[in-house]
């Protein structure tokens, strides 16, 4: 993560439509951290997996490094980010100077999600 665009409603009426602010990760450590613990380096696994009790048995032994979610895919991931990062927005008071626009998940060129407010 290089950065994150958002839009601040409070100079809406001062912007231009396509006009944006960047909030630089420098500015969003926790951010940056939450999603390094959730996927850098991370083996995702649906709960339903019919082998997620193996997985997390290798998981314990330190085999893999892993992460359950309800679905697994780069679209419920985007949707994951979006709902985590707009949740820590509001936690920190952001959210009324600050909205969450839109997530981008890429794996490769053919296979990438988006998820917009």
């Amino acid at each position: 993560m290089r950065h994150l665009h958002v839009s601040d409603p409070s100079d809406a009426s001062e912007r231009q439509p396509n006009e944006h602010a960047i909030f630089r990760s420098a500015a969003c450590k926790h951010v940056r951290q939450w999603l390094e613990q959730t996927f850098d380096h991370k083996t995702l696994v649906a709960a339903d997996d019919p082998l997620v009790s193996d997985m997390r048995a290798m998981n314990q032994i330190g085999l893999v490094q892993l992460v359950v979610l309800p679905h697994v895919s780069s679209e419920v991931f985007a949707e994951y980010i979006f709902a985590w990062v707009s949740s820590w927005l509001a936690e920190q008071n952001f959210s009324s100077r600050i909205r969450l626009a839109e997530v981008h998940v890429r794996e490769h060129g053919a296979n990438a999600a988006k998820v917009l407010a």
